[in-house]
């Protein structure tokens, strides 16, 4: 007997198995992404080759992205945030802020300077008990070492308090956190190690208050996937169907290897992004 679900106006994405009761004749199919075109490049003195971890959120009518500019090292106090806004997420601009010196002038799009600066990740705080002044909240830090900082406008950031949040992790990666209004809580998907240090993996934790967060709980898969490195989580709720997780790994195979021709570095260990999706944030579905 066929059981019927009731999904009211909810949506729902065919990312894995929850709603299928059999498949014939049939198949999910991952359809490859396909490039187009550059949306913007480095190329002011607070940016270079060590700019990256870009995260972004929607906020009203403008997408927020903000990105390590210059950095020389993980702990770096001088490593500055940096923000790029956008209309239609195609095309981007530096805003001209005035908040922050670099080499004598404040005329650029920094936004925060210090060590947290090395993988800064923040998002619009959408718990409706935030205060004004937090409605914004970010995550940076490094090795063993993870802060919490807010800003009222996304733009004049500061840490929340001087010690370190209350969590477990490994934080040298991009540390990502939303506010979940299913669960009212925040939820953090971070890196850490498996099997003994030698395969980095990703887990998640939550909190009521966004500074004492539960024992991690590692990502678990199906039976017979192996471990591999993933370097990143990349994890965002769907937009439209937010029960389901999407998550764009970057996945560190090392026994991998690229042809170096003409190149000025080693063509040893091959990243790509794989999907995954979860509807609980632990357990996961392979998209493909």
């Amino acid at each position: 007997m066929t059981t019927t679900l009731d999904l009211g106006p909810r949506r729902e994405l065919f990312v894995d198995g929850a709603l299928v009761d059999r498949l014939t004749s049939a198949a999910r199919v991952l359809h490859a992404p396909e490039r187009r075109e550059v949306v913007w490049q480095t190329q002011t003195p607070w940016e270079s080759s060590t700019s990256g971890y870009f995260n972004l959120f929607r906020d009203g009518g403008r997408i927020c992205m903000y990105y390590r500019g210059n950095s020389h090292a993980d702990d770096d106090a001088s490593a500055t945030t940096n923000l790029l806004e956008s209309v239609d997420g195609v095309n981007f601009t530096r805003p001209n802020l005035g908040l922050i010196d670099f080499e004598g002038s404040r005329s650029n799009n920094i936004v925060f300077r210090g060590m947290q600066a090395h993988n800064f990740f923040a998002f619009r705080d959408d718990n409706p008990a935030a205060p004004a002044d937090q409605r914004y909240k970010a995550v940076g830090g490094g090795w063993m070492k993870l802060f919490g900082l807010a800003s009222p406008d996304g733009l004049r950031w500061r840490l929340i308090q001087q010690e370190m949040l209350d969590c477990k992790g490994v934080f040298d990666s991009l540390n990502v956190v939303h506010w979940d209004p299913e669960r009212r809580r925040y939820r953090m998907f971070a890196r850490w190690w498996d099997e003994g240090m030698k395969v980095r993996a990703i887990h998640s934790s939550e909190s009521e208050d966004f500074i004492h967060w539960t024992e991690p709980q590692p990502f678990r898969y199906a039976p017979g996937v192996p471990l591999e490195h993933f370097y990143t989580n990349a994890v965002v709720p769907c937009p439209g169907a937010e029960q389901i997780l999407l998550s764009f790994p970057m996945r560190l195979v090392p026994e991998r290897t690229l042809s170096t021709e003409g190149m000025s570095y080693p063509g040893e260990g091959i990243c790509d992004a794989p999907l995954m999706s979860s509807r609980d944030g632990r357990r996961i579905g392979c998209g493909g």
